[in-house]
């Protein structure tokens, strides 16, 4: 079994200090992973109740969140070979190109320890924000543009969970991917 533990990314914690103390305590007990999480603001008037809490408020952690790519960054130039990971990066809020490149850049001066975890997010306000039509974003809508995004070798292990998943019946990595999809997506320089 490997263990991963969450990296202090969000609230009170998330401080430069705690990211390199958690990532090397981490490293040094032997665990396989550190992870982060993406959260883009915190509402004051949610569209759409947080679907995890019973009365649908965000918790209060989330007030402060540190990007997770910047995070990984300072846990990767801290430590030597634990992996490190996004738990989840809402792809739609992102140009596919540049986020490809920036996991790309993070996979390779990590030294190949990167594992990207990807989802399309269920908060109407952040849609808003980064000027995503809401209601129009359907899995297969969104997927071939952040698949040829992300593609940069046959390194990246793609996991694709719930909706994107029953649709694609796609876990693996490369090339094999985007055959079992179908398709092979158009080639990112990076």
């Amino acid at each position: 079994m490997k263990l991963g533990i969450a990296l202090p990314q969000l609230g009170n914690w998330a401080t430069p200090e705690n990211i390199v103390t958690i990532s090397q305590k981490a490293e040094e007990l032997g665990y396989n992973s550190v992870w982060v999480q993406e959260r883009l603001l915190f509402p004051l008037n949610p569209k759409k109740p947080y679907p995890v809490t019973p009365d649908g408020s965000l918790p209060e952690g989330y007030k402060y969140v540190l990007d997770p790519i910047i995070s990984l960054s300072y846990a990767a130039a801290n430590t030597k070979n634990i992996r490190i990971g996004t738990s989840i990066i809402n792809v739609v809020y992102h140009t596919p190109a540049v986020l490809a490149k920036q996991l790309a850049t993070l996979d390779h001066i990590s030294g190949g320890r990167l594992d990207s975890g990807v989802g399309l997010g269920w908060s109407e306000d952040e849609y808003e924000a980064t000027n995503v039509e809401f209601k129009k974003i359907e899995p297969w809508q969104v997927e071939p543009a952040w698949a040829r995004g992300l593609r940069w070798g046959s390194e990246l292990s793609l996991r694709l969970r719930g909706r994107l998943r029953r649709l694609c019946g796609v876990a693996g990595a490369g090339d094999a991917v985007f055959r079992t999809l179908g398709r092979l997506p158009l080639p990112v320089e990076v």
